[in-house]
């Protein structure tokens, strides 16, 4: 019909909408086609219109939310004056704002907008109409963005009762996804919430294989997976998502760095936290980079620092505080901006304030960084999950300055607001903070806490690091009441989730208490089995927890006087010790372990006689006034 023709003009608009939706750049060609029609159609005509909403939608892929205000609103006046606002082009133009005014953190813009276009749409269409259930859901997306969870999930609900009935499958599993994903955190119907979003996943991939909803879905799924305690298969699932958005937006992509940011927090989950740290820097600079564009990559790149100084709390002191002060000195003049800022800044501090409190003289500091983050957690736009933090952090002050009734009555106080959140998790995060102030003086009612916290991270967890470590501090209090088979029992069912889910630091930690019940209790064959586990789990990378292993288990098997068994053990340990410390204490300690097991066990004479020499050459004076 060539090339001016109307129907040829729709479906290039209709080729290039959905090369967008496949994950394929068209800007260079949809700006090719907006001077080609400039001149063709004239710049105030239709055809340019729906050019501009094409290359508004590119760039909201691209997180360039400017420029796509810019061609929304070109694209909206055309329309609007050509067709009126009554006709499905202005509505999905129309929505494409609304939308973009969510992305760029703009709640209250969002709201106005998303609320006159459910009126527009009621109006024109009747609430039975697939158009209307999926104006609920954008309004619904709205609130739940401005922190109105319950009201958001109403408008999802309604909006998912329509779409059932209508028959709109797209539109039904987009809904069903977000507000599954809602439930993704907070503890409940998990696996209702994992079998939706596996459903929805399922229908994008068979679909809408290459589309930016599908890889939504699979983020999704691998946090499912992620809450479980499954973090192999969470790992694997947002390496694969993280791979794709990188390849289609580049590295220095925000989609990519929001993928990463759940990457990095998964590995820190399961003790990587060299690699965490060094993907966390990187996304804290692909946020940083694309801050301009958007207010809410600066709270991205704000939330990575923060996450950053809490993978250095223990280990980079310098760069904890570094971090923590960027942060502060950020969010302190931005304060009353919105609710977003106040609960960060609650964060920094109660951070801050814990870190003083493991250090006695710098203590009085971190209670008044403890004070102020009470006294503004009293704010009713504070979330739940903040004020439960100060609370705590403050009853721990108090109980480090021998308040203990102040701490527990503040501990009870977190608990009760924990319990109004209907958030189990924060209900489980509360009991256990009760549980470690009663641990050390009233271990029957420790033991009471801890055993309604365990029942309750069963259900919200599963098998995951917060069931594991319940059970673990249930162990010790059950050792402390004399309990000793729930203590061993307890224990090694912490070791086994610890394994499943692969925490290896963890996994070590318990098994080194583990041990130190088992000989306590005057158990060496079971305290010798369970370190034969640990060295046989432990990497390379974590050899020095092994040869520790190896040398706890020398000693153990001297003591039984299975001496070849020793053996093995005490020459892998020396092997480390040497090549770690030379001819240190520890060392010769080993080296005379090694010659007495010899010296116990027949035809050994040649080899005794090579350990002696060297044990000679290492530490005798005379060698020692050599060194």
């Amino acid at each position: 019909y060539g090339a001016k023709d109307q129907r040829t003009v729709s479906v290039t608009v209709f080729t290039l909408a959905l090369q967008i939706i496949q994950g394929i750049s068209v800007k260079t060609e949809a700006e090719r086609y907006l001077t080609q029609y400039k001149m063709d159609f004239g710049e105030e005509s239709l055809e340019v219109g729906l050019i501009y909403g094409v290359l508004a939608h590119q760039a909201d892929l691209s997180c360039e939310f400017d420029i796509e205000e810019e061609y929304l609103k070109k694209s909206l006046s055309i329309i609007e004056r050509l067709k009126g606002k009554n006709n499905p082009v202005y509505e999905q133009v129309f929505l494409n704002y609304c939308n973009l005014s969510l992305s760029k953190g703009d709640y209250n813009k969002a709201l106005e907008l998303q609320r006159e276009n459910l009126e527009r749409v009621e109006k024109l269409y009747g609430s039975n109409s697939h158009k209307y259930a999926y104006a609920l859901f954008g309004y619904g997306s709205v609130l739940l963005h401005s922190g109105h969870r319950a009201e958001a999930e109403q408008y999802y609900l309604n909006a998912l009762t329509h779409l059932e009935t209508l028959n709109r499958p797209y539109e039904y599993n987009l809904v069903k996804l977000e507000l599954s994903a809602m439930h993704i955190g907070h503890g409940k119907n998990m696996e209702q919430t994992e079998k939706d979003i596996s459903e929805a996943y399922e229908y994008f991939a068979k679909n809408f294989k290459t589309a930016t909803i599908t890889l939504r879905a699979k983020h999704q799924l691998a946090l499912c997976y992620r809450d479980k305690g499954e973090h192999n298969q969470c790992e694997k699932l947002l390496r694969e998502t993280s791979d794709e958005l990188k390849q289609r937006y580049g590295d220095n992509s925000p989609l990519y760095a929001t993928v990463l940011s759940d990457l990095y927090a998964t590995l820190a989950v399961t003790g990587r936290r060299e690699e965490a740290q060094q993907i966390a820097r990187q996304v804290a600079d692909i946020f940083k980079s694309n801050q301009d564009k958007n207010k809410l990559f600066s709270l991205g790149y704000l939330r990575t620092l923060f996450l950053l100084a809490t993978m250095y709390e223990h280990s980079h002191q310098q760069q904890f505080y570094e971090t923590l002060e960027e942060v502060k000195q950020f969010l302190e003049p931005r304060y009353n901006e919105n609710t977003i800022f106040k609960n960060h800044l609650i964060g920094v501090y109660t951070k801050l304030s814990a870190s003083y409190l493991r250090k006695k003289e710098t203590s009085s500091r971190g209670h008044e960084y403890a004070m102020k983050a009470f006294q503004m957690s009293k704010d009713p736009e504070i979330s739940p999950g903040y004020k439960i933090k100060a609370l705590i952090n403050l009853s721990g002050h108090m109980y480090k300055h021998n308040k203990a009734e102040e701490a527990e009555a503040l501990a009870h106080l977190a608990i009760e607001i924990a319990k109004d959140s209907k958030n189990d998790r924060f209900v489980v995060k509360t009991l256990y903070h009760l549980g470690d102030l009663l641990a050390a003086k009233k271990v029957s009612e420790a033991e009471k806490v801890y055993s309604e916290a365990l029942l309750l991270a069963k259900d919200v967890y599963g098998d995951s690091i917060n069931t594991a470590t319940c059970y673990s501090k249930l162990s010790m209090v059950y050792f402390k009441n004399k309990k000793f088979a729930e203590a061993v029992d307890h224990s090694r069912e912490a070791k086994r989730i610890l394994n499943k889910i692969g925490a290896e630091q963890a996994y070590v930690q318990e098994s080194l208490k583990l041990n130190m019940i088992l000989r306590e209790l005057d158990r060496p064959d079971e305290a010798i089995d369970n370190l034969k586990e640990i060295y046989n789990y432990l990497s390379k990378n974590n050899e020095e927890s092994r040869f520790y292993a190896a040398l706890e288990l020398g000693m153990l098997l001297t003591d039984k006087e299975d001496y070849e068994d020793a053996l093995f053990y005490l020459k892998s340990a020396f092997s480390y010790f040497y090549r770690k410390l030379g001819a240190h204490q520890n060392t010769k300690l080993l080296a005379e372990s090694i010659l007495l097991s010899l010296d116990k066990l027949p035809n050994r004479q040649e080899e005794k006689k090579k350990w002696g020499e060297l044990y000679n050459k290492l530490f005798t004076s005379k060698a020692r006034a050599k060194r």
